[in-house]
């Protein structure tokens, strides 16, 4: 009998050791993820007209029309297609007047194209193959 009681508390202690490391970690994930966020809303809120002159500075010097080559590999899904450039496959956003532009397009085709990118989204504003 003493043996089932050895085994028993054995078992609860394994439990309760494993569950208590699982949330550790994700509370600790959480409150990075709060601290994060929270540092965001409070620096973009605190000044509100500071923040709209920044943004609309920001959002001139940012989106700059750059061009690049490659091959088209078809759409993603319906706003985004990759492009094999030199370094690898790219994925980059389309507007409806591109998409149209892009329904004509056979994968594996060489591609010349203009885009932005703002804020790390590419953005491609004109395709046509070279």
């Amino acid at each position: 009998m003493k043996e089932i009681w050895k085994w028993t508390a054995a078992l609860f202690l394994v439990i309760g050791l494993l569950a208590g490391c699982g949330t550790a970690e994700d509370e600790q994930s959480n409150e990075n993820d709060t601290e994060q966020s929270g540092t965001t809303d409070d620096s973009s809120s605190s000044d509100p007209d500071s923040t709209s002159e920044s943004e609309g500075t920001g959002d001139e010097q940012e989106a700059v029309e750059q061009t690049g080559e490659g091959t088209y590999n078809g759409l993603a899904d319906n706003h985004t297609v990759e492009i094999m450039l030199e370094d690898g496959p790219q994925a980059f956003q389309i507007t409806e007047e591109v998409k149209v532009q892009v329904d004509e397009l056979e994968p594996d085709t060489e591609v010349q194209f203009n885009y932005i990118d703002k804020d790390g989204t590419l953005t491609i504003t004109d395709i046509k193959t070279k």
